[in-house]
């Protein structure tokens, strides 16, 4: 029995299917969030996590712009719409394999009204004594988060970036790992200046975090991390990085 956790599969169904026969009938695996767009088939990895008693599915900025797009009331309507399926986000590719499927209607919002009871994050506790906090964009902990009103955090929690910019917190957080997605680790290069290769899950403030998100819309790649051990699992589906034995 194991526990891993991965993130941001977006729609590239190549890698769940080798990440599900990859994981035993008594493993969990937490998932992170973002199953759908950019990739054709997000939908059925949505739907197959759901069903799968080994996942664990927390709420990812994408499961929210699904659910907001097909709940919009007002004189606003349409407006999630555009920016999910519009707006470089990939929902229309979710919405076309939704199509394919020829689901009824009301199976169709079953699915996906329970995008409004995911929970936003998750804890774990190892052998080591070392807690994880799980969710899908991160966080740093301590004042400026606790300060934080609820449903901001709920919102920060999917959505925010700006948590790069505060330290791990010095005291009260010793045995404490955040895993996060979300932001892909070469983005993290990108913008924050961190020395990652994206080629491995990116450990950072100490290895108080690590992001598993790989760009997997982009590289084809999807990271498993184990809890437990802290090793370590790549999957590829071969379109872009196609010889990764050995890098770091």
């Amino acid at each position: 029995m194991a526990v891993w956790v991965t993130t941001d599969l977006h729609g590239n169904y190549e890698l769940w299917e080798q990440i599900k026969n990859f994981l035993q009938e008594d493993d969990t695996l937490i998932f992170l969030g973002d199953a759908i767009d950019r990739g054709d088939r997000g939908f059925e990895i949505f739907m197959e996590m759901l069903e799968d008693p080994r996942v664990v599915y927390l709420k990812g900025n994408h499961e929210d712009m699904m659910y907001e797009s097909f709940h919009e009331i007002g004189p606003d309507r349409g407006k999630m719409l555009k920016h999910w399926t519009k707006g470089g986000n990939g929902g229309q590719e979710t919405l076309d394999n939704i199509k394919s499927l020829n689901l009824d209607y009301d199976t169709k919002m079953e699915y996906i009204n329970t995008i409004a009871r995911l929970p936003y994050y998750a804890e774990y506790e190892n052998a080591d004594n070392i807690k994880f906090i799980l969710c899908h964009a991160g966080y740093t902990p301590g004042k400026n988060w606790d300060d934080t009103v609820p449903w901001k955090k709920e919102e920060k929690m999917l959505w925010d970036r700006n948590h790069f910019n505060f330290p791990w917190p010095q005291e009260g957080y010793d045995n404490v790992i955040m895993v996060h997605g979300h932001t892909p680790i070469l983005l993290m290069k990108q913008l924050f200046g961190y020395n990652a290769s994206g080629l491995s899950p990116f450990w950072y403030e100490g290895s108080h975090k690590v992001n598993i998100d790989a760009a997997t819309a982009n590289t084809g790649l999807a990271f498993l991390l184990n809890l437990d051990n802290y090793d370590y699992e790549l999957f590829t589906d071969g379109s872009i990085y196609k010889n990764t034995e050995g890098d770091e």
